[in-house]
């Protein structure tokens, strides 16, 4: 792989200069168009995101990646090059609005990535500049739009349109085809010999050979895409228009009814998209006429290949067929999925603010290839889609142009990018009376959680079990907002505006102590002098941050207060925590501030400032289990982005007692991160009290290197602000802008996908002549990290019962075998051989080959024979069969392929449950076993835990079933097996089988078990394996807190006769039976075969 950074503008300063007032001259030809050009934004004119003429398929290698100093747009691919617009930025600490920035046009061999010309000034505002390529009577030429400075004062601009030769970059001409003052907007389309954008206030057609105008219609606009039936402009609020592409004539029109701001649009199908930017659904016209046929859920561009749809909404993903509307997949990746999809080939590329980039089966949805670029890929908006055209994928990557070509033989190796598991999310919501306002949280010394109600003028308390208590403040608009644990053993909390410190009793009883007024204290009652954040000290005291008046304090628990002016200047004091060193250390916007509990050794230490980024807003600070100080940073300005949807840096940071400053971005913008605490699992949890680009509200947490994940978290909860830990090891949040608590178990998965819903509605009818897409390659099963989902906790806990067993599966007959001439005596069944658990399926993360829900009413073939080390020759299998994220009531059939279904069940569940149960099946056609969901979706997990030989003669003894009257093996409530307490979180047992229960002591292959798990204290899992091998990855019983249920084991014994059984969270007490064992063939045994 090439990788190359460039000198910068200034490098090449003559030549830009020399291009630029270049006048008209006959271009040259450049290489002849292919029909795999991406020639403008989402990679052609009718932005359809789409690329049916390119063969490029994963895996994929990278071939090359630029520095180019800047942000890059989206790529333009045509002629064996690769032309971009890369914005000039301004250098870190100017002012922000102050930017000035250029926009320069460059062109890349897209082979090796190599400078062929530029950089060219296109435009004066770094921000307003974009590109597209078409080829009229056999030449080609780049189009740029940007804006011009009419005089020095950089304020007055009109909008520049350019044509350039594609191979040298003269500029052919220049038009500035507006009056001052009014904009040219981008991206541009282009064909049939016309240019069109969208300008002022108007819709103008261009030459593309002179640039001179050829028509143009007034009308209100966001963005323009053209075919050779019509030319389209989306407006917001629902509105569109349709013009003659020769003429200008108007088609058709639906007034929007409100002004324009970002509306994507894109012609598919026959069909015209076009996307609301005011939370409303977007609208599907009939492009032919305007008629309205439906509408459909994105808030950016949607990608479309034949006949399925590729939407994206917040940071999920979704799939459509749009012939028949049946919802194909849904899709979180690494929870940040910004980015604006396009599909190519049958594969969607879906890319996330993290860097990371997925090709997605169309069909499946299952991940066929990643990898992480190594910067941040811009959100949708930016416009700064990738594109593939000429068999090469593009990506603008931060200031980078990474390019992907088919895999290599010896090529750099991919690095996979994460994938969020699709257990279901582990939160709950607990509602307060008094509605919205909550803020600060800590653990009280009653072992409940305390909060301040900002809004609600309370002090809040909630249990264990969720219920929640309220106490009112007795001074009115008190504003209370900081609260600490105090050394007396009640609560401490601030009043801002009250200018007081609270104490509540654990009993509810609240004494208020006034704070005085600082006397150089003149703001007003719009900024209150008050308390803001509060602690407990060492010392026995409390200590707070007095934010407007620029001061720490000290009250004793008395009510005597000592005040501890800050140096002029110094910036307002915010969070505030005791350091490692003993010392108190505090925000003070982007520094950290630092003095002892006597008032001496004040410091200030700054926070560092990233490229483009002119000021800190640092939050809220607290002393991590490494020794360092970690700190939020909400509002951090950054000259680098153009609009207020992520002008601020959110990040997180870590800061050494010697002051040196190291800080993290989140990876969703303008995330807003607040609190910030030590979580029971060792790393730093924060909350984010904003909700960017109809992303879900989300926690944060960062592990001691910098490495941040961000934790969905599901409505009601809007606006999460203060976050502690526990006693029961989870952690609660409070949610400032409605009225609920929240608990949150930190094994939870982080954006768990939901079951795939249709976009559209209703689907829209779709042309005859609309072109299928693309075939793909059969998904490749991928290796599953995740175990079988848990589903969510409930709030109370329910009353533990007592286990009982499970019903022994129901065996199928199997057909008898063709005797032969001289008949051998044969078993009537045949021989069990168990195996080390192995998962065949997982519907979540593609294993077993589908990477969807089954659907209501679908039966689906897994191939079993060949997979976990069930032979090809198998006639039956014994499977853990598990069914999660379910949508409605429903049961799972089991039964071979290639005969017809039978009525039997082998799972019933309810809506939203998650439950397993072992199943002995009949292998099918091809070693096959279908699977037939009856209602509603529901996810499939399979493991498989043994196998079953054709029947054997008598004299073969292996495998042979002798059933037993159930003995009990162990109970960890009472001792028996050896094990007198809980499977704690994370542990393992061996539990002896042999010699017990009237197990034999040798001769034996194998074991069924009924396992019970009882008393759970968190949402978890157990495993059960051989002793002596490796824990697999798979489950036999998922179980939410307070619940007790069974299941059967077919279990293969290991190391002396022993199992092994696992807990995956929080604590359980485990119950086993024995029910029968297995023969190993090593003497002389009765029993009998299986029969399936």
């Amino acid at each position: 792989m090439v990788v190359r950074r460039l000198a910068g503008p200034s490098a090449m300063a003559g030549i830009g200069l020399v291009l630029t007032a270049a006048l008209w001259q006959p271009p040259v030809t450049v290489r002849a168009d292919s029909a795999d050009q991406a020639t403008t934004y989402l990679m052609d004119s009718a932005r359809t995101g789409g690329q049916p003429g390119d063969a490029l398929a994963p895996p994929l290698t990278r071939r090359w990646s630029v520095d180019l100093g800047q942000e890059p747009s989206y790529p333009v691919i045509a002629g064996g090059r690769v032309y971009v617009v890369v914005r000039d930025g301004p250098p870190p600490g100017t002012p922000y609005g102050a930017q000035q920035t250029n926009s320069s046009l460059y062109a890349l061999d897209l082979a090796t990535g190599n400078v062929l010309w530029g950089p060219v000034v296109i435009s004066n505002d770094g921000y307003a500049a974009s590109l597209a390529y078409d080829t009229a009577a056999g030449v080609g030429r780049v189009f740029t739009v940007g804006e011009e400075y009419l005089d020095s004062s950089s304020i007055s601009v009109i909008g520049a349109v350019r044509a350039f030769d594609p191979l040298t970059g003269t500029e052919l001409w220049k038009q500035k085809p507006v009056q001052p003052g009014e904009p040219v907007a981008g991206p541009p389309a282009a064909g049939g010999g016309r240019l069109f954008i969208t300008a002022g206030v108007g819709v103008l057609a261009m030459d593309e050979a002179t640039g001179a105008s050829v028509w143009t219609q007034a009308s209100e606009s966001s963005m323009i895409a053209s075919t050779a039936d019509g030319v389209y402009v989306s407006q917001q609020c629902q509105g569109a228009n349709d013009y003659a592409p020769a003429t200008g004539a108007t088609t058709w029109s639906v007034p929007g009814g409100c002004a324009p701001s970002g509306a994507t649009l894109a012609v598919s199908g026959g069909r015209l998209f076009v996307t609301n930017t005011l939370d409303e659904p977007g609208v599907i016209f009939d492009a032919a006429n305007g008629n309205v046929l439906g509408h459909f859920t994105a808030d950016t561009s949607s990608a479309f290949d034949g006949s399925i749809g590729i939407f994206s909404h917040g940071t999920l993903v979704k799939a459509e067929d749009l012939n028949t509307g049946a919802a194909l997949w849904s899709f979180t990746g690494d929870c940040d999925l910004f980015g604006t999809p396009i599909a190519v080939n049958g594969y969607a590329y879906l890319t996330s603010t993290r860097g990371n980039i997925y090709a997605i089966n169309e069909e499946t949805g299952q991940v066929m290839w990643s990898d992480n670029v190594g910067s941040r890929i811009p959100v949708s908006w930016q416009q700064a889609a990738p594109a593939v055209g000429e068999g090469m994928l593009v990506v603008p990557a931060a200031h980078r142009l990474v390019a992907y070509g088919p895999a290599v033989s010896g090529g750099p190796q991919p690095t996979p990018a994460p994938i969020s598991p699709a257990t279901p999310s582990l939160v709950s919501s607990y509602p307060m009376s008094n509605g919205a306002g909550a803020e600060s949280m800590v653990k009280g010394p009653d072992d409940n959680l305390w909060f301040t109600e900002f809004g609600a003028n309370s002090i809040g308390k909630v249990d264990l079990n969720g219920t929640v208590t309220e106490y009112p403040i007795p001074t009115a608009d008190a504003w209370p907002t900081g609260i600490t644990a105090g050394p007396d053993g009640a609560i401490w909390f601030t009043e801002q505006k009250a200018t007081k410190l609270g104490r509540i009793t654990t009993d509810g009883v609240i004494t208020e102590f006034p704070v005085p007024v600082p006397a150089s204290y003149t703001w007003g009652v719009a900024q209150p002098p008050g308390p803001y954040k509060i602690l407990a000290g060492p010392d026995g005291n409390l200590w707070f941050t007095n934010m407007n008046a620029m001061e720490i304090e000290r009250m004793t628990t008395a009510g005597a207060i000592t005040e501890f002016p800050l140096p002029a200047g110094s910036g307002f004091p915010g969070g505030i925590t005791m350091g490692p060193d003993g010392k108190l250390w505090f925000t003070q916007v982007d520094h950290i501030g630092t003095m002892a509990l006597d008032g001496s050794g004040y410091n200030e230490f700054p926070i560092p400032l990233d490229i483009g980024q002119n000021y800190n807003e640092s939050t809220s600070v607290t002393t991590g289990p490494d020794g360092n100080l970690w700190f939020t940073e909400d509002g951090a300005a950054d000259n680098t982005t153009s609009t207020a949807h992520d002008s601020p840096v959110q990040e997180v940071g870590r800061m050494t007692i010697g002051g040196t400053a190291t800080v993290w971005k989140t990876p969703t913008l303008s995330s807003g991160p607040m609190d910030i605490i030590t979580g029971p699992d060792g790393n730093l949890w924060f909350t984010e009290h904003n909700a960017y680009w109809h992303a879900p509200d989300k926690l944060g947490r960062i592990t001691l290197n910098g490495e941040i994940s961000e934790y969905w978290l599901p409505a009601p909860f809007t606006n999460v602000w203060g976050i502690a830990a526990g006693p029961d090891g989870d952690l609660w949040f409070t949610n400032h802008m409605t009225g609920w608590v929240g608990r949150i178990d930190p094994s939870t998965a982080p954006c768990p996908a939901p079951a795939p819903t249709p976009s559209t509605d209703p689907a829209p009818p779709r042309s005859p002549s609309t072109a299928s897409p693309s075939p793909s390659p059969s998904p490749i099963p991928t290796a599953s990290t995740t175990p079988t989902a848990t589903a969510t906790p409930t709030p109370t806990p329910t009353a533990t019962q007592t286990p009982t067993a499970t019903p022994t599966p129901t065996a199928t007959p199997t057909a008898s075998p063709t005797s032969s001439a001289t008949p051998t005596p044969m078993t009537s069944g045949g021989a069990y051989h168990p195996l080390s658990p192995s998962r065949i399926l997982d519907t979540r993360n593609g294993v077993g080959g589908r990477m969807s829900p089954l659907a209501s009413g679908e039966s689906w073939s897994l191939p079993v024979a060949g997979q976990g080390g069930v032979p090809a020759d198998a006639v039956g299998a014994v499977l853990n069969v598990t069914v999660t994220d379910t949508t409605s009531a429903g049961y799972l059939t089991l039964y071979p392929s290639g005969l017809p279904r039978p009525t039997a069940s082998n799972l019933n569940w309810a809506a939203g449950e998650t439950i397993p149960n072992l199943a002995e099946v009949k292998l099918g056609a091809r070693g096959n076993v279908d699977l037939y969901n009856h209602a509603g979706q529901a996810d499939v997990v399979a493991d498989v835990e043994g196998w079953v030989s054709a029947p054997q003669p008598i004299t073969n003894s292996t495998g042979l079933y002798q059933p037993l009257e159930p003995a009990r093996l162990l109970d960890t409530r009472n001792g028996t097996g050896g094990h007198a307490t809980a499977l704690g979180q994370g542990q393992s047992l061996h539990l002896q089988v042999t010699g017990r229960g009237d197990v034999p002591a040798t001769h034996v292959a194998g074991v069924v078990l009924n396992v019970t798990a009882t008393d759970a204290t968190a949402s978890s899992y157990l495993t059960a394996w051989p002793t002596g091998s490796a824990l697999p990855l798979a489950s036999n019983l998922n179980f939410v807190r307070g619940q007790t249920i069974p299941n059967r084991v077919f279990i293969k014994l290991g190391t002396g006769g022993q199992v092994d059984l696992y807990n995956h969270s929080g604590s359980v007490d485990v119950v086993v039976d024995v029910n029968g064992w297995f023969s190993d063939g090593s003497a002389a045994a009765g029993g009998s075969g299986f029969t399936g």
